[in-house]
């Protein structure tokens, strides 16, 4: 468990373990964030070159929004 917020699959669904931060978490190289219903889906954003190093700030607006509307993890890698 990181940062105490972690999710587990139960019975097929993924389900929130820890904390009920809604901010990013580091996990290794990349960025985490969990939406606040139980997520059903995980997105992987790549970044690239120049904003793409940090997609937790530079895309901040966008990973959020997906996160919270569509309720996915959100990894955004660098």
């Amino acid at each position: 468990m990181v940062g105490g917020d972690a999710l587990t699959v139960l019975g097929g669904t993924l389900s929130r373990v820890g904390s009920e931060s809604r901010d990013w978490v580091r996990v290794g190289k990349s960025w985490v964030r969990s939406p606040s219903s139980t997520p059903w889906a995980v997105v992987h954003f790549v970044g690239g070159a120049g904003f793409g190093s940090a997609p937790q700030l530079c895309y901040d607006t966008l990973l959020s929004s997906v996160s919270e509307r569509c309720g996915v993890v959100v990894v955004a890698s660098p």
